[in-house]
């Protein structure tokens, strides 16, 4: 290892199937195909049959092998825990043996994945990191449930845990009815319509009770000046519908006007179907003006409440924000981001234009949106024959659980982050996943020199971007600081579990109070992009850094208990794979001729759907995982082993990696298209000699074309 520095964030811990059979022939290893001798016998009908009961078993000798060691203990199994035995199984229960590895490796190890992962209806796209995210998610909720409040946690924590079992009360939710709510309207002036009200008295009324408003959003984002300072960010709005595109299919507009129908009928069954009609005349003029989703979040521009001021007659900028934040007063050179500017200088005109009666309507209609989910059962059913209009998916209620635990960690984000750092993560954990990020980046930097489809400029250029590389690992440290957590949160309250309605209103109420105190505050900590308990890898090119969340070091990409062989074919790539992504040049394929490639199916090339650059990136990724992993051997020995017999450690590196790889695509599934991903790694394995060397493929083979399988410039 060279001295070059890796900056790695320190993290406090506070807190059915089997392989086929192997042969050992001298030095090498090769698979036994059975299946030459199938086709000779009547057995070959009767392979799925013989898979399963292989699978069977396979788990009994790992039953047997396990409670054989927890009763004599004995030495050599010491090695074989619980997590070691699931991750076994696991690999197990993937794998498809009809299936020849070098023909088509992805459907080898990933096979009868699709079949023990069944996606949600609405999933169109199902992969490992969603399971995973989705583990993640029921791990925290388990402790939300079943947790003793007690002095252990911070204060935030039980203010979390308080909330949330609120919210999955839904007895006391359908005992209160639409009695909160009726109460809440009476307090914003919604209740009953008066000539009287203007939209600057009733926006200004709303301000000061939420931030997410009818006609735009108000938030704080950081931004940099002489320190990094929290500013006022106003967006466009949330509308009814979750696209702009939407307000122009006449079957979702139907279905739209029915849900609100609906919803108002639950709140007064007086109600005159022509108020919806006047509700969403108003959404499709907001919809007009309103920036697509993926330009919504492009970039932040920064403007002054003088521009804002100067664009607007029907709103006063100046006059709203002094009443939000009656404590200070707003100066007109007020730095102010958005993301919608456009948005906002349409917006005076549009309103302009408007009815006062359509306007208040429909500021009602968005105020009852933003509250409903506080609400029973109903309200959710509503929406879900809605949602199966959009979406184009069977009616399905999203389980309480769910909403539930997004609404708490849109509120208590760093304490959830914190239940699940003590429980999910450790300093063994962080310290094992920084060795190998330490070991893939060497392997990147020393390897360079090998590819010779890149420049000396280039090369150069790579080695900079990785000695520059902040790489942070597990969580931010400042979420197990309880006096900083808990501080975040002073002031606000959490009631008994029997009135989750008015939790609501007081966190939204909490949140326009706290912003005069956040604006142009200088923060003294960087917050991470991604929370802990994500499944996904993020790099902030802004910062050259790359997060690596405690929720990816888990099974099975990784685990403290796993050989080194799985955390780096599992974890190590993926690591590989962001880095090489971010640090070698966009057009990495341009020094790669088109001969140069072996495509196992070329059409799905031709079709876009997996890129030259896909194949390239993905062979450096597996070459460099696999030379740091083999680097790492030559050093340390292996401390864990799994209770799979019969595969060397680098068939087992490579099904580890494919396994990280497994997803589905329901077009797929369904016979009119394709799945990238299994495209994609197989590209990626026909490009790589130590995947043909581990299995033994034969020349000629659809993952072995020709004699060697590394591609020109790559060595």
């Amino acid at each position: 290892m060279d001295d070059r520095e890796i900056l790695v964030e320190d993290v406090d811990d506070e807190v059915d199937d089997s392989p086929a059979p192997i042969i050992n022939e001298g030095n090498s290893w090769r698979l036994i195909d059975f299946r030459h001798l199938l086709e000779r016998f009547p057995l070959k009908n009767y392979l799925a049959v013989l898979t399963v009961v292989i699978v069977i078993l396979s788990w009994i000798v790992l039953g047997v092998k396990v409670q054989n060691c927890n009763k004599s203990c004995a030495s050599n199994c010491s090695d074989w825990n619980e997590n070691s035995v699931k991750a076994a199984a696991t690999i197990l229960q993937n794998l498809d043996l009809t299936v020849e590895p070098c023909s088509d490796l992805y459907e080898y190890a990933c096979g009868n994945w699709p079949r023990k992962n069944l996606p949600p209806e609405e999933k169109l796209h199902w992969n490992v990191h969603d399971v995973l995210w989705h583990e993640n998610r029921k791990a925290i909720r388990y402790i939300l449930e079943t947790a003793v409040l007690n002095h252990d946690e911070s204060e935030a924590e039980r203010k979390a845990m308080r909330f949330y079992r609120g919210c999955v009360n839904e007895s006391q939710l359908a005992d209160r009815g639409v009695e909160p709510l009726q109460a809440f309207f009476k307090q914003m002036n919604l209740l009953t319509y008066s000539t009287s009200y203007t939209t600057q008295a009733l926006t200004e009324i709303l301000a000061r009770n939420m931030m997410s408003l009818p006609l735009f959003r108000l938030r704080t984002s950081l931004t940099q000046r002489h320190c990094l300072i929290s500013a006022l960010h106003i967006n466009q709005p949330e509308l009814g519908l979750p696209s702009s595109d939407l307000y122009q299919n006449s079957t979702v507009l139907a279905a739209y006007q029915t849900y609100i129908h609906d919803v108002f009928m639950l709140l007064d069954t007086s109600y005159n179907r022509s108020i919806g009609e006047q509700i969403l005349k108003v959404e499709k003029q907001l919809a007009g003006i309103s920036l697509k989703t993926s330009e919504a979040e492009g970039k932040v521009e920064e403007i002054s409440l003088l521009h804002l001021q100067k664009s607007s007659r029907v709103i006063d900028w100046e006059h709203l924000l002094n009443a939000m934040m009656s404590s200070t007063n707003a100066s007109m050179y007020e730095p102010i981001l958005t993301t919608s500017k456009s948005y906002l200088e349409k917006l005076d005109e549009v309103v302009a234009s408007m009815s006062h009666i359509d306007l208040w309507y429909y500021m009602k209609w968005a105020t009852l949106l933003k509250m409903s989910a506080a609400l029973d059962r109903r309200f959710s059913t509503a929406r879900i024959r809605l949602d199966a209009v959009i979406y184009g998916v069977k009616e399905a209620l999203t389980p309480r659980w769910e909403y539930c635990l997004e609404e708490t960690n849109g509120t208590f984000g760093p304490a959830l982050q914190a239940i699940f750092a003590r429980s999910k993560s450790s300093n063994t954990t962080c310290r094992m996943a920084e060795s190998i990020v330490r070991e893939i980046n060497s392997s990147i930097y020393t390897h360079l020199d090998k590819h010779t489809f890149l420049n000396a400029t280039t090369r150069r250029h790579i080695q900079n971007k990785l000695q520059n590389m902040s790489i942070k690992v597990g969580f931010p440290r400042r979420i197990l600081k309880t006096s900083d957590i808990d501080g975040d949160f002073w002031g606000l309250g959490v009631a008994s579990y029997s009135r989750f309605f008015d939790d609501v209103r007081d966190v939204l109420i909490f949140e326009t109070q706290m912003l005069p105190a956040m604006l142009l505050t200088c923060v003294n900590h960087t917050p991470w992009p991604i929370v802990a308990q994500s499944a996904h890898i993020h790099y902030c090119p802004m910062k050259s850094t790359l997060y690596i969340p405690a929720g990816l070091l888990q099974s099975p990409f990784f685990s403290p208990d796993f050989p080194w062989y799985q955390n780096f074919g599992g974890f190590g790539s993926h690591i590989a794979y962001h880095l090489v992504k971010n640090v070698f040049p966009h057009d990495v394929s341009s020094g790669v001729p088109e001969e140069c490639l072996k495509l196992p199916n070329k059409k799905v090339f031709s079709h876009g759907e997996v890129s030259k650059e896909d194949i390239i990136i993905g062979s450096i990724t597996l070459q460099v995982t696999y030379n740091a992993y083999t680097n790492m051997m030559r050093s340390m020995r292996e401390v864990n082993f799994l209770p799979v017999l019969g595969f060397p450690k680098e068939q087992l590196f490579f099904i580890s990696y494919l396994q990280s790889q497994c997803s589905m695509c329901l077009q797929a599934l369904r016979g009119d298209g394709h799945n990238p991903a299994r495209h994609r790694v197989n590209g990626t394995l026909a490009h790589t000699p130590a995947f043909s060397t581990a299995f033994n493929c034969r020349t000629g083979s659809p993952l072995l074309p020709t004699g060697t399988n590394t591609f020109c410039g790559l060595q």
